[in-house]
């Protein structure tokens, strides 16, 4: 098993806890998570990335 496909099998066990917790991992934040374990941007870039994702959730949730 090779680094991309361990993280995967690791990624995916984690998300299942945290979604047994309540939360919910869209699309958007596993593509931002990968980038990040596997070199492709920056913790910096992953932080700036994360708050977008954020704000974009907190606007799409007002007046629910």
């Amino acid at each position: 098993m090779n680094d991309v496909e361990s993280f995967k099998k690791q990624f995916a066990s984690a998300k299942s806890s945290v979604e047994i917790s309540g939360f919910i991992i869209t699309p958007e934040m596993e593509d931002l998570i990968f980038r990040e374990a596997t070199g492709t941007i920056t913790f910096e870039e992953f932080i700036r990335e994360a708050k977008l994702l954020v704000k974009k959730a907190g606007e799409n949730s007002e007046g629910v």
